[in-house]
């Protein structure tokens, strides 16, 4: 049993409180400042209402009219069968979840498909938004917020169809203890490792579509990095660049933040046509570690890394 998922099962069973929208401090004890530049319906701060809710989703893309807050989570129910957490959960919750002074949001709804999602707060920007229903085809998701100490954690586990499309009792997949770090939700781990890592490698395929197919190198000391964009790049062929030491340093700590030598050498999600990430790891004992991940969502940590390293591709030109 990996360690978050005994985790998420002792905060479960311990029975910690949600923190529901009639309490709506921050978990530092501070009262956040209310962000100027959007209008005051659409503030975190100032919504209150599930219509309040509502408008604010719906002006951020890629929402629409079509976004629903669902008090109750009656779609859960319907496709759960069950409340598998024992008690309703209301629609929105506020919390400050990256420890940052200012109020972000939890919210349960639907579009086109149940969805979780936390909004953060970025002061006079839009928040900046987060799917914690990580796949398209979750027939039902649950997500509960418990206190760890001053710290907000997310249990987090979505129910998959399998490949006619019907749920089974064993469909559950694996349950995710979810922390803001890293610009997203991760799995939380109380004590990460410090592995010195020396290189890394990523390769991404096509897929039916037009799914960019690249292999980008990093040189952590150096902190040199070597692409090749062999299609559906804005760049095909060699480049190369030499990273800011903070671009290296975070992709590092998360990847130490994941215990990545511990995660499975593979992944896949359950439907065809999409696109394949391999991930190589070489670290200074001399030792390897490679994941493939097709459809690119083995782990929220994983996703969040395959993010990153996407950014420099783009941020680079190619």
């Amino acid at each position: 049993m990996q360690a978050h998922t005994l985790l998420f099962l002792l905060l479960l069973g311990a029975g910690l409180a949600c923190t529901r929208r009639a309490a709506l401090p921050s978990s530092s004890g501070t009262t956040a400042a209310p962000a100027t530049g959007l209008p005051p319906q659409l503030r975190i701060e100032t919504v209150q209402t599930n219509r309040e809710v509502e408008a604010l989703v719906r002006s951020l893309k890629p929402f629409d009219s079509q976004f629903a807050v669902d008090d109750s989570l009656t779609w859960a129910r319907r496709a759960c069968g069950n409340r598998p957490y024992g008690a309703t959960q209301p629609a929105w919750v506020k919390q400050d979840f990256n420890q940052d002074g200012k109020l972000d949001l939890l919210v349960f709804g639907r579009w086109h498909r149940p969805v979780t999602l936390g909004l953060i707060n970025a002061g006079q920007a839009p928040p900046q938004i987060t799917f914690l229903t990580r796949t398209s085809t979750a027939r039902c998701s649950e997500t509960r917020l418990v206190m760890l100490g001053r710290q907000p954690v997310l249990l987090h586990r979505e129910q998959q169809p399998d490949t006619t499309g019907e749920r089974s009792q064993n469909s559950w997949l694996p349950p995710d203890t979810l922390v803001y770090r890293f610009g997203a939700f991760v799995n939380y781990n109380p004590a990460p490792r410090d592995y010195r890592i020396t290189r890394l490698h990523y390769e991404t395929t096509g897929c039916f579509g037009t799914c960019p197919a690249y292999q980008l190198a990093l040189d952590v000391t150096s902190r040199k990095a070597d692409f090749t964009g062999l299609r559906f790049t804005r760049r095909e062929g060699q480049a190369q660049a030499t990273l800011p030491p903070k671009t290296i340093n975070d992709i590092t700590q998360l990847l130490n933040y994941a215990n990545f030598p511990a995660l499975r050498d593979s992944y896949d999600v359950p439907w065809t046509d999409d696109q394949t990430a391999t991930l190589t790891i070489t670290y200074a004992n001399g030792s390897v570690k490679r994941i493939r991940d097709y459809g690119l969502q083995g782990t929220p940590e994983l996703s969040r890394v395959y993010k990153m390293l996407e950014e420099i591709r783009v941020s680079e030109g190619w």
